[in-house]
C-alpha cells in the first residue's frame, strides 16, 4: 500500500482541472452531461458546474483535461441542444481575489 502510493506520487498528473468560459447569454440548464467536443464532434472532456456569471457576462465551468490539453486561452467547443458553442480555457480563479496577502 504505502510503497504503491509513494510510486504513484512520483508520476506526473494524468488529469488537470481547468476553467472554461463561454461568453454571452446563459446557456440552457441541463441534467445531461456536457462535453468539450473535438473537430469531429466527439466528446473528450466532461464540463461540470457550468453556470452563467452576470459579472463576466459568460458561462463558466470546470473540466478535467490531460496536462497537454489544459493550455489557458485554448479555444474549445461545447455541444448544447444540438448547437455548438465556442469558448476558451481560462486560468482559475475566474475573478482574481481583491485582497492580497499584504492586505492582511
Amino acid at each position: 500500500g504505502r510503497e504503491a502510493l509513494k510510486a504513484r506520487a512520483d508520476l506526473p498528473p494524468q488529469q488537470q482541472l481547468a476553467g472554461v468560459m463561454f461568453p454571452g447569454e446563459p446557456l440552457p440548464w441541463s441534467l445531461e452531461p456536457r462535453y468539450l467536443i473535438d473537430a469531429d464532434g466527439r466528446g473528450y472532456a466532461a464540463v461540470t458546474s457550468l453556470v452563467h456569471s452576470p459579472r463576466l457576462n459568460a458561462n463558466i465551468g470546470f473540466c478535467l483535461l490531460t496536462p497537454s490539453q489544459a493550455q489557458s486561452s485554448r479555444n474549445v467547443r461545447l455541444r448544447v441542444d444540438g448547437d455548438t458553442v465556442n469558448g476558451q480555457l481560462c486560468d482559475l480563479p475566474f475573478v482574481p481575489h481583491r485582497r492580497t496577502k499584504q492586505d492582511g
